[in-house]
């Protein structure tokens, strides 16, 4: 939600080296259902304007006070919070781009999920210039550009052999 109000309000939001805590993922570990049914059972409230962006910030908000209340064993700071959640670094706001443990950016869709943009860039680059022309986040196609960028920088590297 946060990501699409700062698109929408033109100014730059990365989701990279965030931490990131969603009410509704504990809810739905603990207790399955919606954030109108989380909101009844840890605040005893009814869910008014429910899925306009105030009252779904608010309810998530007295979900998450409600949780670590009920909780004991919930972390109680943000970043054990948003490690609990066992997020992967997110690079960008669509999570087409994860990072990995040993800092290696991989795709997390289409034949390419799991591949190093790297070597996509090495062995597929037309796909990563085909993501630049398409509907992706900034933060995406900052991605793929210095992907390819690096390949072409390593390709005009002369190699010597003695």
């Amino acid at each position: 939600m946060l990501i699409n109000e700062f698109k929408r309000a033109e100014v730059p939001f990365s989701v990279e080296w965030r931490h990131i805590i969603d009410p509704c993922r504990i809810f739905h570990r603990r207790e399955p259902r919606d954030l109108t049914a989380a909101l009844r059972f840890y605040c005893r409230m009814e869910h008014e304007g429910a899925h306009g962006a105030e009252a779904d910030v608010l309810a998530a908000l007295l979900v998450l006070d409600g949780q670590v209340e009920r909780y004991e064993d919930l972390p109680r700071t943000i970043p054990e919070l948003h490690n609990a959640m066992e997020y992967p670094d997110i690079v960008d706001p669509d999570g087409k781009f994860v990072r990995r443990e040993d800092g290696v950016i991989v795709f997390t869709f289409s034949d390419h999920s799991g591949k190093a943009v790297d070597e996509v860039a090495r062995t597929d680059p037309g796909f990563l210039e085909w993501m630049l022309k398409k509907d992706f986040t900034d933060e995406a196609k900052t991605v793929a550009r210095e992907a390819l960028a690096r390949q072409r920088a390593q390709q005009a590297i002369p190699i010597h052999v003695d």
